[in-house]
């Protein structure tokens, strides 16, 4: 330690091992001084006097009550404040203690003013040559006066807030003593000049409103999971034993949501780094972004392990959609889901878009394909958009794309706006006819209603083999006839998402909610796997053949068609080369036949109506014809691996071995421990003795947690991998107007106009183009025909 005597100003400065300079009030050179001599140092005025020290400073541990040096009480931490009674401490007292820092002083002190009915505040520090802090004043929280800025604006829009302060003079000032290192009370005004509050008022003053650490990982855990920040709230105050147990206000926990977010300067930056750290967990881990000539954020894309093996597993079907106002730069989010052998939605991977256009479309899937491995599914699903349909026909040329039923019949209703023609339309599209019936039946219902030319509708038929039920027939779907899978995701997603969220909290949002579809996965296989299906079929062989390979969903799904199989009656049998092929009926309905082509020889089975290839289960004409040759289990050829409880056999251990669980854990960790140990807090403090119990017996875990994670940090050495950057160019996406952004059409008086007519007061659901309504005498009353005919 070096010393310093400056023979200008009398005062003496230390330079220590810990880096403390300070200026002492004291004009004498310490005792502790060596004799090896001083040496001038310093120009002018100013002449300094350097020495070495014999010893270093005084050790920082000791605990309340014990003198250092001989000058007073030392308080190293707030837990050596417990046994003080403040209502009994006066100046004198108070001048009696020493501290550790300022922190520790302003902690003393504000605990001091939250006993009498105060709050304190942080004021002036003094600092010597060397810029280091020497002195500090702590005020009261009502020290001072208001500025007048704007205080009496008559425009304002906001009630002007209450008058808070009124300049009282209670304070206190510490300082730095060098021979110590530690800070002494040198002066302290407890004179106020206003009211002091009671006890529950005064805990409500800012300065005594603190969220802990656990209580920060508890709040950003429960928000992840879509709770109310009024609903988290009363929870903390119910497991803390009441409102007045806790330590802030729904305020604050507002405030520190705020805090949270404003962490994150660039949002893309920190998307980024997020997925960079879950890949260097996750060793399937897939992700890419592209950014525009400004360096923004453009086209993002990312798939995780798991996802990856559900594709390899699942991922004969995709269907994909985008959906709107997740975030609060309006970018489109665009999610590719799958369905699984529980007939449950999967995610495949995950788009963040800037534009809905055809290029930005190419992107998605060419990223999709390369994180697949250029596995291409056979179908696919979306809602029909121009730029979706021209992405998928350059990128996946021997898929067939099939449109959105759902979307279709909105269209129809909004191009034609008869519901005769849709309901028509309907038929056609969806029900069981053959290719003559479907042509005869088209161009009866277009004929009808004189919409020969239409152009809309003469579109839609040039796209019939995309839509129509009977053209498509053969094509694997796993039950696909609309987006509405995408849709309930979108759904589900927007429970907790908003658009006033970040794209990092939408990723670690849309994360936990991926996180959940996949244990309601895990809970599905264990359903499957437990307990036997209690049989219920007459063919209760077959029955239970099915109950032991599909799984339970599955199963109840496929348990109506041996039901109705068993009673499918064999009409005739024609014997070929290849195979035999039966003519069978339903039971007293002769005259509609299907016909079932058997293979002996290798035990296949093909039905004319279709079916298995495209549901991948039997249909019941097969399974008349199982039943007719006394067959009691279901051969392999009828079944599709992608429904059976062993699907997923391939992917044991990669989830547990190569996955991360996401930091969303470690904060429900973090939860689960300040509840438990909220209770203990509760009880600890009834007694001194209890509350000294629970402060060893919590320090002493707390060395053995630090223990354990010094020596495990020690034992990885360089093996510890931290995620590098270098996305410092990325900047965040621009604000984009997407389709899906809820703007309207409005008229002059901002009434909003119907979509189909054009005309204010209603919209197109009640529009009398589609309802035939009538509109009396110009006004929004709409009257129905029968209405009418009473009137």
């Amino acid at each position: 330690m070096v010393v310093g005597f400056d023979s200008c100003e009398e005062s003496i400065w230390v330079h220590s091992p810990i880096g403390l300079e300070v200026f002492m009030e004291d004009s004498k050179i310490p005792s502790w001084c060596s004799d090896e001599g001083f040496s001038s140092v310093g120009e002018g005025n100013n002449t300094f006097v350097a020495g070495i020290l014999q010893s270093p400073s005084p050790t920082m541990s000791e605990s309340i009550g014990e003198d250092v040096s001989g000058l007073g009480v030392a308080v190293n931490s707030m837990d050596d404040v417990a046994n003080i009674l403040w209502e009994c401490i006066n100046e004198t007292e108070l001048k009696k203690y020493h501290f550790l820092n300022r922190q520790v002083a302003y902690d003393f002190y504000n605990l001091y003013a939250r006993v009498k009915g105060f709050s304190v505040r942080k004021s002036k520090v003094l600092r010597n040559i060397k810029k280091v802090i020497v002195r500090q004043d702590f005020v009261c929280f009502k020290e001072g006066f208001r500025e007048d800025k704007n205080r009496n604006r008559e425009n304002r829009l906001r009630e002007t807030k209450v008058e808070t302060r009124c300049g009282c003079q209670a304070k206190m000032r510490i300082r730095l003593v060098a021979e110590s290192g530690r800070w002494h009370v040198g002066m302290f005004v407890d004179d106020h000049n206003h009211a002091m509050l009671e006890g529950k008022q005064s805990s409500m003053l800012p300065a005594h409103r603190k969220l802990e650490e656990g209580d920060i990982g508890g709040l950003m855990s429960m928000r992840r999971a879509g709770i109310s920040t009024t609903e988290i709230y009363n929870l903390i105050a119910d497991q803390s034993g009441g409102f007045d147990k806790t330590n802030f206000l729904k305020v604050d926990l507002l405030n520190q949501m705020t805090k949270q977010k404003q962490k994150e300067q660039c949002d893309a930056k920190a998307v980024l780094v997020y997925l960079k750290g879950l890949a260097s967990s996750d060793a399937g881990m897939f992700w890419s972004h592209d950014v525009d000539e400004q360096g923004n954020l453009k086209q993002l894309f990312w798939a995780d392990g798991i996802s990856r093996m559900d594709f390899q597993v699942f991922g004969e079907v995709l269907a994909f959609d985008a959906t709107y106002r997740k975030n609060k730069y309006g970018c489109p989010i665009v999610i590719l889901v799958g369905v699984n052998h529980h007939c449950h939605t999967i995610v495949f991977g995950t788009a963040v878009l800037t534009n809905e256009k055809e290029e930005s479309y190419v992107w998605v899937l060419e990223q999709f394909l390369a994180a697949m491995k250029g596995k291409e599914p056979s179908a696919v699903i979306t809602d029909g958009a121009p730029a979706m349909r021209n992405a998928i026909s350059r990128l996946l040329p021997k898929a067939h794309h099939r449109l959105c039923a759902w979307h279709l019949l909105q269209n129809a209703q909004r191009n034609v706006g008869d519901p005769i023609f849709v309901k028509g339309f309907k038929r056609c599209m969806l029900g069981n006819l053959s290719v003559g019936q479907f042509k005869k039946k088209w161009f009866e219902l277009v004929s009808d209603l004189n919409l020969e030319d239409n152009p809309w509708v003469q579109g839609l038929y040039e796209k019939r083999h995309m839509w129509a039920t009977c053209l498509m027939r053969g094509k694997f779907f796993a039950g696909f006839r609309t987006t509405s899978r995408c849709e309930g995701m979108h759904s589900q997603v927007g429970r907790i998402v908003r658009s006033r969220n970040s794209l990092l909290e939408f990723v670690q949002y849309f994360e936990r909610y991926v996180n959940y579809m996949r244990w309601r996965e895990v809970d599905a296989d264990y359903k499957s796997v437990v307990g036997d299906a209690v049989l219920q079929t007459s063919v209760r062989e077959l029955e239970k053949s099915a109950a032991d390979v599909y799984t339970r969903t599955v199963f109840l799904k496929f348990r109506p068609l041996l039901k109705s199989g068993s009673v499918m009656k064999v009409a005739s049998i024609k014997e070929t080369s290849s195979c035999l092929i039966y003519s069978v009926y339903r039971y007293c309905k002769p005259s509609k036949l299907w016909h079932v082509a058997h293979d002996e020889t290798l035990s296949t089975f093909r039905c004319s109506c279709q079916r298995m290839e495209t549901y991948g289960l039997p249909c019941d004409h097969i399974i008349g014809i199982l039943v007719h040759l006394d067959i009691d289990v279901i051969p392999e050829s009828l079944v599709m691996q992608r429904w059976c409880k062993t699907a997923k056999e391939c992917m044991k251990g990669y989830s547990e071995a190569n996955v991360k669980f996401w930091e969303s854990i470690v904060l429900a960790r973090l939860g689960s421990l300040v509840m438990r140990s909220r209770e203990m807090f509760n009880l600890g403090c009834v007694s001194t003795e209890d509350y000294l119990d629970t402060v060893n017996v919590m320090a002493k875990h707390v060395l053995k947690l630090k223990a354990k994670r010094d020596a495990t940090n020690a034992a990885a050495g360089d093996n510890v991998q931290t995620p590098i950057d270098g996305f410092d160019n990325v900047k965040n996406p621009t604000v984009v107007r997407s389709k899906g952004c809820g703007a309207t059409s409005t008229g002059i008086k901002g009434k909003r106009k119907c979509t189909v007519c054009k005309m204010e007061g209603h919209n197109r659901t009640t529009c009398p183009q589609n309802k035939r309504v009538k509109v009396t005498d110009g006004s929004s009353n709409l009257v129905t025909d029968e209405d009418a005919g009473d009137a």
